[in-house]
């Protein structure tokens, strides 16, 4: 395959998307400490995920989110992690949607950040859980 640029021709590269093994599982239930990397810096946070029966529930502290906050909504499905929640900086009301992908320890993904865009972040899970 190959793309034309500017009256240019160039080989295209496809990358093969991996499926997800539909029966993998990951556990998202502890504590975790994320970074959230932006233009600005990084912006680190403490995040807390606990099961409740077959639900997630969760909350948020630290960095730039000065009082605990409790996330709107936790989703958890095989090895994909969502989680949703609301802060005021600055007087401006902020909503932070994550979606990342949970391999054993770590995750990955994207923290989409109100009107200001969508940003990598990285989830580690704090040792002795």
């Amino acid at each position: 395959r190959y793309v034309f640029v500017d009256g240019n021709i160039y080989p295209l590269e496809v990358k093969e998307t991996k499926k997800a093994d539909a029966n993998a599982k990951a556990e998202a239930s502890g504590e975790w400490k994320t970074t959230i990397e932006s233009p600005q810096g990084s912006y680190e946070n403490n995040l807390s995920i606990q099961k409740n029966g077959s639900m997630h529930t969760g909350s948020v502290s630290g960095g730039i989110v000065t009082t605990p906050t409790k996330l709107d909504e936790v989703v958890v499905d095989g090895k994909s992690l969502s989680y949703k929640y609301s802060i005021n900086f600055n007087g401006t009301p902020i909503t932070i949607v994550v979606d990342a992908t949970i391999e054993g320890e770590i995750f990955k993904g994207t923290a989409s950040v109100s009107q200001f865009g969508s940003f990598p972040i990285e989830g580690k899970k704090s040792p002795n859980q």
